[in-house]
């Protein structure tokens, strides 16, 4: 008599089953690799156009031809930092119109005040400004930018320009 059984035996099973649990899981580190990667890239894309986004903000307000530009400290030391801009009338005069920059380090942010008379509005800028230093000449005629952002992981992002704004 003879023994004609056909199938899988117990070990050529439980190879077949190692081996897809190692396919698996090469697959798996695999696409947590590259969403991990995709995230890091898109968040520092992310912090990039918020800060070109900041300075073309900042530099437009600086080159409308009837502002004046001042920087000054509220008074609470490195905590806080200010720049003005001051919209002038048709005889040199301030008009009433302003707009406010304030960095709070402590929080990390940059909010902008539109004021008119009889009104204001403020707008959070960003939340993950690192550092922000603006400097004036001594004429008043050229903003110096720098300024820091932070990313999720930790790492910065550091974006530097200049300025001119028109005479009156």
């Amino acid at each position: 008599m003879r023994n004609n059984q056909s199938g899988l035996t117990l070990v050529e099973l439980l190879g077949a089953l190692a081996g897809t649990i190692v396919i698996v899981a090469a697959v798996t580190f695999l696409v947590v690799q590259l969403q991990t990667g995709y995230d890091k890239i898109t968040d520092k894309e992310r912090i990039m156009n918020e800060a070109e986004g900041i300075v073309n903000h900042i530099v437009q307000a600086a080159r409308k031809e009837t502002v004046v530009a001042e920087t000054w400290d509220p008074g609470s030391g490195e905590s806080a930092f200010l720049l003005r801009f001051v919209t002038l009338d048709e005889n040199g005069n301030p008009s009433g119109k302003r707009l406010e920059y304030a960095f709070d380090a402590a929080n990390r942010t940059l909010a902008v005040t539109q004021i008119e008379p009889g009104s204001s509005r403020t707008v959070t800028l960003s939340a993950n400004v690192k550092q922000m230093d603006v400097s004036l000449d001594e004429g008043g005629r050229k903003i110096a930018i720098d300024l820091v952002m932070q990313l999720s992981d930790g790492t910065e992002y550091a974006l530097e320009t200049a300025a001119y704004i028109p005479r009156l």
